[in-house]
């Protein structure tokens, strides 16, 4: 998300703007200063939207880690539904099978007893009408103990099928209960599992609804995160456009203190022009701020863009409010807003050298005012863009950023 905060970090590395002259052509300086507070204004709107855009894309990625998680717990619910629905498919299929099976054998004994039963009724029925006279005579129209015997056997094993028969129609009538008792279980069985695999379809239906809704919402989050991502380039290019405008502002100004130099040097005699000050290095400017340098003066690689941009001075730590100190005698070109800068400090010395204070969160001198060496000129801020509170310190040589380090003591 670091893109989305570009915002706030832009007046870190962007490149500083060059120094506005007190004197010299004042509708330009004019026209520069108001063209530096509208970019700061749009700036300020671009840094607003771009704070809020990050925070719903960070709203918009815990929203779619929760619903991959809700996805996957749903994915796995479903994978158990299903196992569940086969098994219980399985399970009924079995039980159906069975059920055919007893079904069939109930059939074949109920058909067996229905056989046996009339058997054993046509049976009765004969020996009814025979009644008990029909052994006794039997047995006394005998011819011989041989013929008794034989008789006697003959009406034993009649008697013995009898009984058997009527155990067997027992046993079958014991069986065709047994059967149907069976029957009635596994009737049970496949209903209740008929309705647990109902049950379970419905659940798997629920939680099918469950994951397209969630599914729904993943892709209306990322949908949306597109649109801001597609929101936050265009800002990103709005700003490019916005510094690009700050830049130019800063060649403007350095080209007005260039021209200021060059009629101040069509001014001065050429013998007196040839003892003054050159504008070289040396340790001629007092620390300005009770702090030490947080960031140095160079190029670097800007972090939005990608491309080298210059620091065009060091920034100094200190705490909010501590006071901004002059480097040397001068006299104050600009005081007031100026873009990036914030409240922002000019001071002319003598040899071509300015020296700039930015980011204040007080000014206490005016533009034209001369200054002392060592006198304060304003307060430790954060103002323009900036991440907290420092002192943007630069030296310039006719309009040009140099590194201030060789000069300060």
């Amino acid at each position: 998300m670091t893109g989305v905060n570009f915002v706030l970090v832009l007046g870190l590395l962007m490149p500083a703007l060059a120094v506005q002259a007190a004197e010299g052509p004042r509708d330009r300086l004019r026209t520069i200063e108001e063209r530096h507070q509208e970019v700061d204004r749009r700036l300020e709107v671009l840094g607003a939207r771009s704070t809020g855009l990050s925070q719903r894309l960070n709203q918009l990625d815990e929203e779619r880690g929760y619903q991959e998680r809700v996805i996957a717990a749903l994915d796995t619910d479903l994978a158990d539904l299903n196992k569940r629905i086969g098994a219980l498919d399985a399970d009924l299929r079995a039980a159906q099978a069975r059920l055919t099976l007893l079904s069939s054998q109930l059939d074949d004994v109920s058909d067996e007893l229905a056989v046996r039963t009339d058997r054993f009724t046509d049976r009765a029925v004969a020996a009814y009408k025979a009644g008990p006279v029909g052994y006794v005579e039997g047995f006394l129209t005998s011819q011989s103990v041989t013929d008794l015997v034989d008789r006697y056997a003959y009406y034993e094993s009649a008697l013995n099928s009898d009984t058997e028969m009527l155990e067997g129609i027992e046993r079958l009538k014991r069986s065709t209960e047994v059967r149907r008792k069976l029957i009635a279980v596994k009737k049970e069985t496949i209903a209740a599992g008929k309705a647990r695999l109902e049950s379970d379809r419905a659940a798997l239906e629920s939680v099918r609804a469950q994951r397209a809704a969630a599914k729904a919402r993943l892709e209306s989050a990322m949908a949306e995160k597109r649109g801001l991502l597609d929101r936050v380039e265009g800002s990103r290019s709005r700003l490019r456009t916005l510094e690009d405008q700050l830049v130019e502002d800063s060649e403007q100004i350095e080209a007005l203190l260039a021209a200021r130099a060059a009629r101040r040097a069509e001014q001065t005699p050429t013998a007196e022009a040839t003892v003054a000050p050159p504008a070289v290095a040396g340790a001629r400017f007092l620390w300005p701020a009770a702090g030490a340098v947080v960031s140095p003066f160079g190029y670097r690689v800007h972090p939005i863009f990608g491309d080298l941009r210059l620091h065009t001075g060091v920034d100094i730590g200190a705490a909010y409010g501590a006071p901004v100190v002059a480097g040397d005698v001068g006299t104050v070109v600009f005081a007031g807003a100026m873009g990036g800068y914030g409240n922002a400090i000019v001071v002319e010395h003598e040899g071509g050298i300015a020296t700039t204070y930015n980011h204040l969160s007080a000014i206490a001198v005016a533009s034209g005012q001369q200054v002392a060496r060592g006198e304060v000129l304003g307060s430790i801020g954060c103002t323009g863009y900036c991440t907290g509170p420092h002192l943007h310190y630069e030296v310039r040589v006719n309009g040009a950023p140099v590194d201030p380090m060789p000069y300060l003591s």
